[in-house]
Order: structure tokens, then C-alpha cells, then sequence
């Protein structure tokens, strides 16, 4: 009988130490979970503002004719619209370029085999998209000298 009641008080103890054991996994799982939940929020919550806040105090950067059209135009339009040497429209200066800045951005934007691209007929490389964006930038700040 003693055998019995210790063989099943035994079994009993087995039993609540699983289901204790297992309690305990579901409460480590619970809590995994909700630190990995509270973890991500509080990670795109730093992330946002982190990307908000340099956009708001990013300012745009001033483009002047001197500085950033002038060597792009000496690097891509020369000899041709350079006197004395060239003989098409000049853009050796800032009054030049400003007066024509519509037409340059149309031609070189033109697809490469468009007869009026520029530069010519391969005789320079053409303007990259940075070069480009620099033109356009120029124009939308007014065109500072």
C-alpha cells in the first residue's frame, strides 16, 4: 500500500513538474514575443524620426554660375561654342548661357542618334544626369552668377 501511495504521489509530483515546466516555456515564449514586438516599434519609431529630421534640416545647395555651370560647359561645349575658335552660338559666358539655358537642357536631353543632340556627333562626351541636374537646379534658383 505504501508502495502504491508513494508510486502515485510520485506521478503527481511528475505531473506538476511538467505543467510547472511548461508553464514556465509559455510564459519565456509570451515574453519573448513581446519584447521582440516592443523592440521593432521602438526601432521604426528611431528610424522615422532619424529620417524626418535630416530631410527637415537638409537645405538645398546654392548653385552658381562660377562654381558649377562654368566647368561643366567649359568640359563639354568646347572648342565649339567657345571663341575664337568656335564658330556655333557662343556659351563662354554667363550672359550667354543664361539666355540660351531652355535650349540647352531641350538638346541635351535629346536622344544620342536626335540630329540637334548635344554635343555633337560624338565629338564630346555626353552630359551626365548629375551634369544635367545641375543645369536644371541653376535654372530653378534663378540662375545666381
Amino acid at each position: 500500500m505504501r508502495r502504491r501511495v508513494a508510486n502515485i504521489n510520485g506521478q503527481a509530483y511528475l505531473k506538476n513538474l511538467i505543467t510547472t515546466i511548461c508553464d514556465i516555456n509559455n510564459q519565456k515564449n509570451n515574453m519573448k514575443k513581446t519584447l521582440t514586438t516592443l523592440l521593432c516599434i521602438c526601432s521604426l519609431a528611431i528610424l522615422q524620426n532619424c529620417g524626418s529630421s535630416k530631410n527637415a534640416t537638409k537645405k538645398p545647395v546654392a548653385v552658381s554660375f562660377e562654381k558649377d555651370v562654368m566647368p561643366i560647359i567649359q568640359l563639354r561645349c568646347t572648342p565649339c561654342h567657345f571663341p575664337p575658335d568656335g564658330r556655333k552660338k557662343p556659351l563662354n559666358n554667363y550672359d550667354a548661357v543664361k539666355a540660351n539655358i531652355d535650349d540647352i537642357l531641350t538638346r541635351v536631353r535629346l536622344p544620342h542618334n536626335d540630329s540637334r543632340f548635344m554635343p555633337w556627333k560624338e565629338k564630346k562626351p555626353a552630359l551626365s544626369d548629375s551634369m544635367i541636374n545641375v543645369l536644371v537646379e541653376w535654372q530653378k534658383q534663378n540662375m545666381l552668377q
